[in-house]
């Protein structure tokens, strides 16, 4: 929302719906409406409804958590609006799967392939203890939809392999898995081989990958 506020090449109406308030954004290159549920607005749905109906360039959607919601979100990126939605799963795979399995059984082959045309990007974060003891950092999985995703994800049998896909495009499209990742910190001594090897989602593979390189 800060980067569109302060870069966008044109002038956007951006919508927020929010559990609660807690960064306050002014209007600079955009028009912004922060939404509070349970202040100023009933529910999620209720203002996902509100911020169509007052034509809104981009919509923020502090939890999206329910069918209805997913469906009105969808709608939304039908309509050529960029919906940026803040969902509680493991990784990019558990996200794919919660959106579309919160969507219709009927309509959830169609919407694999409405999706890989509409989506652009998943990140999946974590926050880690840092070796040094000073805080955290963020770990991140990364899903840029490239030609080989679209493909992965129009396929429901093939969804195992998504993150494959991911590490495969990491040099030319900027995607990467959590393990990718994971790898950097360590080898950059930001987080311990321990910490990241209980996190890796294939720890044999981790552990082979990483030896000889703990700290």
């Amino acid at each position: 929302m800060h980067h569109l506020n302060t870069h966008a090449p044109r002038r956007r109406h951006i919508v927020t719906i929010e559990p609660s308030i807690e960064f306050l954004h002014r209007n600079a290159r955009c028009s912004i409406t922060q939404r509070e549920v349970g202040v100023d607005t009933d529910t999620f749905a209720e203002g996902m409804r509100a911020a169509l109906d007052q034509d809104a360039d981009v919509v923020v959607i502090g939890e999206l958590d329910d069918p209805e919601l997913i469906e009105l979100a969808k709608r939304g990126a039908e309509q050529g609006r960029l919906i940026i939605a803040k969902m509680t799963a493991p990784d990019v795979v558990g996200a794919l799967r919660a959106f579309l399995g919160g969507l219709p059984a009927g309509e959830q082959e169609s919407a694999r392939l409405q999706v890989g045309e509409m989506l652009r990007a998943i990140v999946a974060q974590r926050l880690l203890p840092r070796s040094d003891g000073l805080g955290r950092v963020l770990a991140a999985e990364i899903l840029v939809i490239t030609p080989a995703v679209r493909e992965v994800l129009a396929d429901p049998a093939r969804i195992s392999e998504m993150r494959s896909a991911l590490a495969d495009g990491r040099a030319e499209f900027g995607t990467q898995t959590l393990d990718q990742h994971l790898a950097d910190l360590v080898i950059s001594g930001q987080v311990s081989f321990e910490v990241a090897l209980s996190l890796a989602n294939n720890s044999l593979d981790f552990e082979l990958q990483l030896r000889g390189l703990r700290r």
